[in-house]
């Protein structure tokens, strides 16, 4: 089947002149497909390959930001991300497997088989995650006779400053199961 997902969530960055606002920017489409064919070669034996297939392609992220309860900032409409850099990511994952029986009467002797391979690349902004993780880096004067904690324009001045996590990540695996059983 295939599944189209339309956006709903607008990215609208939190520093204007740090990212591209754009509505609606979270869609996605899902491919997914399962096919086996199963044949048994005597009355005994029953043989089943079959594969499985999904592919992911995502726009944008499905996060949404919301303000704690009692916070000085303007609260964002609903369903808004703030973050700077548009996000994307796909996913492609292929199952394969083989199903072997073999039943002469009192037990039977299964063999499942199966091998993953799978693909993903994907980028997202992870300028409040690296700053979520360093944390403020000095206390500053707030102009009031008190300190604040450094914020993102405090660390990075020059504007056009965002921090993106890449991932590529390729996953293969192999199963074998072997297994005798009464009837």
């Amino acid at each position: 089947y295939h599944r189209h997902d339309g956006g709903y969530i607008d990215r609208v960055p939190f520093y204007a002149e740090r990212g591209t606002p754009e509505e609606d920017s979270n869609s996605r489409d899902v491919l997914v497909g399962n096919a086996s064919l199963s044949f048994e070669p005597t009355e005994d034996i029953t043989i089943t390959p079959a594969v499985f297939y999904q592919k992911v392609d995502r726009d944008d992220t499905v996060q949404f930001w919301t303000w704690k309860a009692g916070s000085t900032r303007e609260p964002l409409p609903y369903f808004t991300s703030a973050e700077g850099v548009a996000s994307w990511g796909r996913d492609k994952t292929v199952l394969y497997s083989l199903n072997a029986e073999y039943d002469p009467g009192g037990v039977s002797l299964i063999s499942n088989t199966s091998y993953m391979d799978r693909e993903v690349e994907s980028r997202d902004d992870g300028t409040a995650f690296i700053l979520d993780a360093l944390g403020p880096a000095v206390l500053r004067p707030d102009g009031q006779g008190g300190l604040r904690s450094t914020v993102f324009s405090d660390q990075f001045p020059d504007g056009g400053e965002r921090s993106t996590i890449n991932v590529w990540m390729t996953q293969r695996s192999f199963a074998q199961e072997l297994r005798l059983q009464s009837n």
